[in-house]
């Protein structure tokens, strides 16, 4: 190789342009290619002049990795005609900035541009929505972190739910769940999935305009916040990927529960039936359950997950003075059908639930107050 290049140092550089890790380019496939002619000629030096600064294109591409805000990602330039796709994992932001010349040329010669953040990052695509799905969905709290048109009408939505890695597990159930919420591509619904990179052209044969031209991928929004509601969806996906797991080591959620576990409940015990929540805070549970469940009269138990954790916190907000043993006892008391649902596992249940609903911020910004004017009060009178 380096007797090969040792007289066109143009294109030494080049290579470490588009992939400072080696420029041998492997197929997502088990077999192997070298590049083809149309990719030798759009890896020539006259590609990076393309991505000139202040080129719309750059400008559009920059804008959607700091909306997904990943340290890391995986870039797919899809060959459609011999559906084969060439991918680069673990590129820098600074990267895929720098390879917008050689995508044009990819791009202009019928590949499809694609990207996902590197492993299962805590952001999570939503493909083929409408434009009223994306609205809905900010006004629900699931804010996408960035909003790509792949074609007219249709929108690929990022959502970021997590700050840091999440679990294979808890990632596929976060995917599911956003897909099925609102209307997305459940075939898609999955961590690995990958969106378009905005800035460059759809090649589907069906987006193919009357005069013959291609439709942009278009970046819409990429404000990168992580959405408001994400610990409740999170959550959520925390406890299906534990059932997961149950469930693979053979347990059952109905199982009779182990001398531990009853033990364990003995501290956390149950009204009698027929009989109302024995503390304020397990009554007003039942009470905030209630008007929730009125609310949405169809909830299934996947919604009564994400409702527990919804009342927990809200319960924690509105008083930060209580700790954690008491918010499990409101669990316990004031949670829909519990026994019928975590029969076996009810005091792991309620104390999962309450520990990473007191990890939430704003669960924490609340009780930090709380423990503030405490002490400025103590500090006046000692």
């Amino acid at each position: 190789m380096g007797r090969e290049l040792g007289n066109r140092p143009h294109l030494r550089a080049e290579l470490a342009v588009l992939d400072p890790r080696g420029p041998a380019p492997m197929l997502e496939r088990p077999q192997e290619r070298p590049l083809d002619r149309t990719e030798r000629m759009t890896s020539a030096p006259a590609a990076t002049r393309w991505a000139r600064k202040g080129d719309r294109t750059t400008e559009a591409v920059r804008a959607q990795l700091a909306g997904m805000g990943a340290e890391r990602y995986d870039i797919g330039v899809y060959d459609r005609a011999n559906d084969a796709m060439l991918l680069r994992r673990e590129w820098t932001p600074a990267q895929v900035e720098a390879s917008v010349g050689w995508f044009k040329g990819m791009n202009a010669n019928g590949r499809d541009i694609y990207i996902r953040p590197t492993g299962s990052s805590g952001l999570y695509l939503i493909d083929d929505v409408a434009a009223v799905t994306v609205e809905r969905m900010r006004a629900e709290g699931y804010t996408p972190a960035a909003v790509v048109e792949t074609s007219p009408g249709n929108l690929q939505a990022w959502v970021r739910v997590s700050d840091t890695p999440l679990s294979n597990e808890e990632g596929m159930a976060v995917a599911r769940d956003l897909a099925a919420r609102y209307g997305g591509d459940l075939s898609s619904a999955n961590w690995r999935h990958m969106g378009r990179l905005a800035g460059f052209t759809n090649r589907k044969e069906g987006h193919t305009q009357p005069d013959g031209r291609h439709p942009y991928a278009r970046l819409h929004d990429a404000g990168g916040a992580r959405a408001p509601e994400a610990p409740a969806i999170l959550a959520q996906a925390r406890e299906q990927a534990t059932q997961g797991r149950r469930r693979a080591a053979g347990e059952r959620d109905d199982a009779e529960p182990s001398r531990d576990q009853a033990t364990r409940w003995e501290a956390f015990p149950r009204p009698l039936t027929g009989a109302g929540p024995v503390s304020p805070l397990g009554r007003e549970y039942a009470h905030r359950a209630q008007r929730l469940l009125e609310r949405y009269p169809n909830a299934d138990l996947k919604d009564l997950h994400r409702l527990d954790w919804m009342v927990t916190r809200d319960l924690a907000r509105a008083h930060p003075e209580v700790d954690k043993e008491a918010l499990m006892q409101a669990i316990r008391e004031g949670s829909p059908r519990i026994d019928e649902r975590k029969r076996s596992h009810v005091y792991d249940y309620a104390e999962r639930t309450t520990r990473y609903v007191l990890m939430d911020p704003d669960v924490e910004r609340a009780r930090g107050e709380t423990a503030r004017s405490a002490n400025r009060e103590r500090d006046r009178w000692f």
